[in-house]
């Protein structure tokens, strides 16, 4: 008899732990309208994520980034025996830049040099590209393909046709 008891205590408290385990773990997991409305919220976030925006450009650009937007946009001006991309340095692209470097002038180590190039480039002033490319290509470690020189009007008008052309 005392078996059968301790047979049913078990029992009754393995039943009492399983039922309220149960309610324990119901009450935690979340109804579909609340899955839903999370999932909404994480891509609502994710597609906001690193958005600083500051006259409709995004401001969220790491130092080397910035660096490698330099070191591109002079390829259009400057003789180098490697150039590995580009980026045209038209108005809109020299304004983008200098909007991102003076959303992060705090942040950046050059901030105040990036300032100097691009607001002489904005003018159209880009006598400094030999300068500002080794310049940017020696704080990215190159080795090969340093500026010598600045390209003649007709090979800039080659270059550009070449590289951002339609």
């Amino acid at each position: 008899m005392k078996t059968f008891k301790h047979v049913v205590i078990v029992l009754g408290l393995i039943a009492a732990l399983a039922v309220g385990g149960y309610y324990y773990i119901k009450q935690d997991l979340a109804s579909p309208d609340e899955l839903a409305q999370t999932a909404e919220e994480i891509n609502e976030r994710e597609q906001h994520k690193g958005e600083v925006r500051e006259n409709d450009v995004e401001v969220s650009m790491e130092e080397s980034e910035v660096q490698t937007y330099l070191h591109q946009m002079t390829h259009q001006h400057v003789i180098a025996s490697e150039k590995w991309g580009s980026v045209e340095s038209n108005p809109q692209n020299i304004e983008n830049l200098l909007t991102i470097v003076q959303a992060n002038r705090n942040e950046y180590e050059h901030s105040a040099y990036y300032i100097g190039v691009l607001e002489q480039w904005r003018e159209g002033n880009f006598s400094n590209a030999v300068s500002v490319h080794n310049f940017v290509w020696k704080l990215q470690g190159g080795t090969v393909g340093k500026a010598t020189g600045l390209l003649s009007e007709e090979e800039k008008k080659q270059f550009a046709e070449e590289n951002f052309s339609d």
